[in-house]
């Protein structure tokens, strides 16, 4: 408007009523209908609405008028006219539906705030429920300011709400879309009840905000509907093409420009439902619906597995799912995105798009072998325990806000609070779910980054035998612990498949990212007693890099630096024969090719530093044979130089201790342990490079690659170094 021309909520007389928020978005909204109504279709547009106030002559005199030959600046003036009178007329039952909508939201708001004893997915369903109502009546309310869209249309939901997967503060991504052309006074009807659709919640929200005498307060379903694009087209058809087109297409300018996988709305499409308006002409009202339909159909029966793995991979880029322990961590950022959207990835890929939660694509992965039935339980139970923390987050919080932090040592021992922190703090049962589902999820990413690797040469065309995977899948050998016990000298996922060397990847592993391992494990004595309790510690030391030497072949190098001290009775040079003798040992038994549970080969790595501070370890170089973790003896061999190196990788002893006080229980001397007691670390005496045949002819098994991998996979997610980054010159 003019600058001397008064704002609606002026020109209404709202100031002493409503908020200056209220008064914004009511001007805003004003304002939009009257860009809209000035616009090319506005004619057309304002008969439409001209036609839902029958009685009242100066609206149908400026419909005339902005279908007539007026001067641009005339019908601009109309056009603003026009829509001012419209929110005039429908002023007060608007703000009594919106002011419904409000109170409607306070409720929710309370009742997410109080302990209900509903189950996660039972406070789920109500908040969907709930959701769908507010939209569902803002729609309403708008259909009865504009009028209702001449052809057919539906309101989809997207996102986490499309899933039936929102927190109480969520947002309510949505779009109105319909079976119309593009740039027609249809679409332009469609864009602007879109448009009040979006203002009339956000007036009801600023409505609360007012009530609760809090204007900066963020408070129930925020809106949101630009995750499609339909100010291009709202064609479903057309809608569902473009949110998954990667590539542009030269023959039509109008189009979508390609999307990008990284983002989390690239492929939202898949997460859509409808969200039924009962009682509005034209309008989908339920499942098997024509607009819908036809937005489903448009992926429902394509082959997207390529899109999948390339949207997957660029999900999963960054991915890192854990916990902060000095400072904030993001719920959803961390683990519930990872799991949901890889999910989405994954069900793709498998050509599964007849679901669109989580858990219905969890089912389905399990019905077709994808995920074994521990993995999918593993996989439901961390995700609704994750949703029932978010919940509560939002419950604490009173906004859609997903952040956490663990309790300090001072809160642990004192229960003292600053007064100002405001943040919320895991108790211990939260703390036990927070970090089962910190390993579930790791695992889970490593599987999809596998599994979803944008190379189309990993994994054969559907429809095919081969496409049913024969075999153990990564998940199904990473999660089988009979691997752990197992005597198999070889396995099909095990064995080396064209191993490459070390020296292709030297030049580029300093770019890789690095992740460091550093844990203990205790191995108990039999002096131990109930009042004292006698222990060996093994340490368990290293860095992990993931590198993908050459286009879909990765190589996961685990690599341990150790500081070595000059001890009693050794010499300079047995120094230098322990880092001779160790790398020897460690290049062959170690460095075969061999390949973990993932299907990475493992590669070992032994480093010698100067500086104790640059060291995993410290190890006292001794002149005899004999050597343990932190003693190495200068005529030590190098086959048990690479047992103590896998020592640090995590692999325990698996040959008998002999009988004695000093004897480990579960390197038992063969005597009968307690009941419901099993001898963990010990296996079957062979040639294995961890047992006593270390002194003969040792070689490396499945079982000890397994349980390397196991033992990252549960203290840290290791990003991927792809081969264009490692090789980018830049």
């Amino acid at each position: 408007p003019a600058p001397d021309t008064p704002s609606f909520s002026d020109r209404a007389g709202l100031g002493d009523r409503y908020s200056p928020k209220q008064q914004r978005l009511l001007d805003r909204a004003v304002e939009a209908l009257g860009d809209r109504l000035a616009g090319d279709t506005g004619g057309a547009l304002a008969s439409r609405i001209a036609a839902t106030i029958p009685d009242d002559p100066a609206v149908a005199d400026l419909a005339e008028r902005l279908n007539g030959q007026d001067p641009a600046t005339a019908r601009d003036g109309a056009a603003r006219e026009l829509a001012a009178r419209v929110f005039e007329r429908r002023l007060a039952d608007t703000l009594d539906s919106t002011g419904d909508l409000a109170e409607r939201m306070d409720l929710f708001r309370r009742e997410s705030r109080a302990d209900t004893g509903l189950t996660t997915a039972e406070a789920t369903d109500l908040v969907v429920r709930r959701a769908d109502s507010v939209v569902a009546d803002a729609v309403r309310i708008a259909t009865g300011l504009v009028g209702t869209p001449a052809r057919p249309w539906a309101v989809v939901a997207l996102g986490g709400y499309g899933r039936a997967e929102p927190a109480p503060a969520s947002d309510l991504d949505f779009a109105v879309i319909g079976d119309v052309d593009r740039g027609s006074v249809d679409h332009h009807h469609l864009l602007l009840l879109q448009d009040l659709t979006t203002d009339l919640i956000e007036f009801a929200r600023a409505d609360l905000q007012h009530r609760l005498g809090d204007p900066a307060a963020k408070v129930l379903f925020e809106p949101d509907a630009l995750w499609l694009r339909t100010d291009r087209t709202a064609r479903p058809d057309e809608l569902a093409a473009n949110n998954l087109r990667t590539e542009p297409d030269p023959d039509d300018p109008h189009r979508d420009p390609p999307s990008d996988p990284s983002f989390p709305n690239y492929g939202v499409v898949y997460d859509s439902r409808l969200v039924p308006v009962d009682g509005l002409a034209n309008a989908d009202n339920s499942a098997d619906s024509p607009v819908f339909d036809r937005f489903r159909e448009t992926y429902a029966f394509q082959d997207r597995t390529a899109e999948a793995r390339q949207a997957g991979s660029a999900l999963l880029h960054t991915a890192d799912p854990v916990v902060n322990p000095k400072g904030e961590t993001n719920l959803k950022d961390a683990f519930l995105r990872p799991l949901t959207l890889g999910t989405r990835w994954l069900a793709v890929a498998e050509l599964i798009t007849n679901q669109n939660s989580t858990a219905g694509r969890i089912d389905v992965l399990e019905q077709k072998g994808t995920l074994s039935p521990g993995q999918a339980q593993d996989l439901r139970r961390t995700v609704e325990d994750l949703q029932g923390l978010r919940q509560k987050l939002h419950g604490h919080y009173g906004v859609e806000k997903d952040t956490f932090r663990l309790p300090t040592t001072m809160e642990k021992l004192t229960g003292y609070r600053a007064p100002g922190d405001k943040t919320y703090v895991l108790d211990k049962q939260e703390i036990a779910a927070v970090q089962q589902a910190q390993k579930v999820t790791r695992q889970y990413v490593d599987l999809l980054r596998a599994e979803l690797r944008p190379d189309p040469a990993t994994r054969p065309a559907p429809g095919t035998a081969e496409a049913q995977r024969p075999g153990p899948s990564r998940l199904a050998v990473a999660d089988d612990p009979s691997w752990r016990h197992s005597t198999a000298d070889t396995a099909d996922w095990f064995a080396p498949q064209d191993p490459k060397p070390a020296s292709q990847w030297e030049s580029v592993r300093d770019k890789a990212p690095v992740r460091t391992v550093d844990t203990e494990v205790a191995d108990v004595r039999r002096s131990s007693t109930p009042g004292r309790l006698d222990s060996v510690t093994g340490l368990i030391r290293h860095d992990v890099r993931r590198m993908e030497v050459e286009p879909g072949r990765w190589v996961k190098e685990y690599t341990l630096r150790v500081h070595l001290e000059q001890g009693a009775g050794a010499s300079a040079s047995d120094l230098a024969d322990v880092r001779r003798k160790a790398v020897e040992g460690v290049d062959r038994l170690l460095n075969r090719g061999h390949r973990l549970p993932s299907g990475d080969q493992f590669h070992a790595r032994v480093e010698f530093v100067d500086d104790p501070k640059d060291a995993h370890t410290t190890v006292e170089v001794t002149g005899s044979a004999i050597a343990d973790q932190l003693h190495w003896g200068g005529r030590t061999s190098p086959n048990v130089l690479a047992h103590e190196v896998a020592h640090y990788f995590g692999l325990p002893d698996e040959y008998r201790d002999k009988a004695g006080p000093g004897a480990r229980v579960f390197n038992s001397d063969g005597r009968r342990l307690p009941a419901g007691h099993a001898p963990a670390n010990l296996v079957v005496p062979d040639n294995g490079l961890m047992g006593a045949g270390v002194h003969r002819d040792p070689e490396l098994k499945p079982r000890h690659l397994w349980l390397i991998e196991r033992t990252t996979d549960s203290q840290v997610m290791v990003p991927d170094g792809d081969h264009a980054t490692l090789n980018d010159p830049n």
